[in-house]
């Protein structure tokens, strides 16, 4: 009897070990060596360029109302997604897109810190955004048209996953170099030579079947959140689906004027207001908590990657809330916590006192909010919408890109007339309506 137990007892830890080493094997099925490049990507584009590029422009030029130009020309290059898109079909030149996107950031990274004139800032800066565009969207479609379709959603995932963990390990670098911009910089444009070197053998060449762009988008975008993987705060626009945001954008303008006071078009809305107001107080993000908070950007920096990190737990755990409780309950929860965010970051910038440490936690609050957040609205904007769900997922991303570039413009000139205080104060009004314009919203009244 004791014999039996003993012998079952092995067999069930040898059954354990054979399914762990099976788990820990299941990746090298859907990761390839230029994923490893592709992560470096993320270290300059999500990661130390955030961080960077607004503390250059201010300490370079002393002219705060630069930044929210500059970092608004960069996202407007980010838009540059579907035109690349549409060439690497239509040509066939995936690769040279890809290679030239890396070297040309690689350049921007070497000279941008040797000038100081607003419109070389602002070329550069598009050029820097229109780079990241050119390898975010081409490092997906190397993943749909070279790759079988029953493998897209794995290969994403980790493609995505590999782009958050270099996203995270450059903010924790750029905690080191802003000290030293221009030594920052430079790293990063160093960064992407051995980025260059893992990729030049290992994207891939032989090309599956031609797709049509049509069946295409239907069919990636019903892989609904894999684009959300790692990404935080305002770099969340640089997600790869961004190459089909327009696809029919200008179709449904018509149509969605007359769905404005249904809980799809009242979702729609309050998703603008979000991405807005957050690209609002992000374009400048180390400068107002250095200068308004006394917060310094190395320390910005740490608590930024420290906390992303983090915070890809909550993926899992949204997702289980989600389930429980409701997409829209999980969506209108993160609003009003990130609305406490910005509401200490407000009410911090008029006390009298030390005001660094409310500042720092209402930091926190507004970036271990984005899984959440991620996951229930791409969940409520599938369920809600009368459209299918590829055009549903564009008109998604194309608010998102939209509000984003807008955010940015429109922060240069608050913070010019009104201060600091006034990026929080849109942040608050914006999220303020957004929540009012969707707590009601469910998703069995669709």
């Amino acid at each position: 009897m004791f014999l039996n137990k003993e012998v079952l007892f092995k067999k069930r830890i040898e059954l354990r070990i054979d399914r762990l080493i099976v788990y820990l094997h299941e990746p090298q099925k859907w990761i390839v060596q230029w994923y490893y490049g592709y992560a470096l990507v993320g270290v300059i584009a999500a990661g130390l360029m955030p961080i960077l590029l607004p503390l250059m422009v201010a300490d370079l030029s002393h002219q705060l109302s630069w930044v929210g130009i500059v970092l608004g020309f960069y996202n407007v290059g980010l838009l540059c997604s579907f035109l690349w898109g549409k060439l690497a079909d239509k040509y066939q030149i995936h690769r040279f897109l890809f290679f030239s996107g890396i070297v040309v950031l690689m350049l921007v990274g070497f000279c941008i810190t040797y000038f100081n004139v607003l419109w070389i800032w602002m070329v550069m800066a598009f050029l820097a955004g229109a780079s990241v565009a050119a390898t975010t969207t081409v490092a997906t479609l190397f993943v749909v048209e070279y790759n079988p379709q029953t493998e897209w959603e794995p290969r994403i995932a980790w493609l995505q996953t590999f782009y958050g963990v270099g996203q995270v390990s450059g903010l924790l670098m750029a905690s080191a170099f802003v000290v030293n911009i221009r030594v920052g910089f430079m790293a990063a444009a160093a960064i992407l030579l051995p980025a260059l070197l893992i990729v030049r053998k290992s994207i891939p060449k032989q090309k599956m079947p031609h797709i049509a762009l049509s069946v295409l988008k239907e069919k990636l975008l019903k892989i609904t959140d894999v684009h959300f993987i790692g990404s935080f705060a305002r770099v969340e626009m640089n997600s790869n689906t961004l190459h089909f945001s327009f696809i029919k954008f200008y179709e449904m303008v018509g149509s969605i004027k007359n769905k404005t006071t249904t809980p799809f078009g009242r979702f729609m809305v309050s998703w603008f207001l979000l991405c807005f107001g957050i690209s609002s107080f992000f374009a400048y993000l180390p400068v107002t908590l250095k200068d308004a908070y006394t917060v310094s950007p190395s320390l910005t920096s740490f608590i930024y990657g420290l906390f992303s990190a983090a915070a890809i737990i909550l993926y899992t755990y949204g997702g289980k809330l989600a389930a429980k409780w409701g997409s829209n309950k999980v969506y209108t929860s993160a609003l009003l916590i990130r609305l406490a965010g910005f509401t200490l970051l407000f009410g911090a910038y008029f006390i009298p006192f030390e005001k660094a440490y409310i500042a720092i936690f209402g930091f926190i609050l507004l970036v271990i909010t984005w899984p959440l957040i991620s996951i229930s609205a791409t969940d409520l904007v599938v369920k809600l919408s009368p459209f299918n769900k590829g055009a549903t997922m564009g008109l998604f991303n194309a608010i998102l890109a939209i509000a984003s570039v807008l955010g940015s413009f429109v922060s240069a000139s608050l913070q010019h007339f009104l201060g600091y205080a006034s990026l929080s104060g849109i942040a608050i009004l914006s999220f303020g309506i957004a929540y009012c314009v969707v707590r009601k919203v469910s998703v069995k009244t669709e």
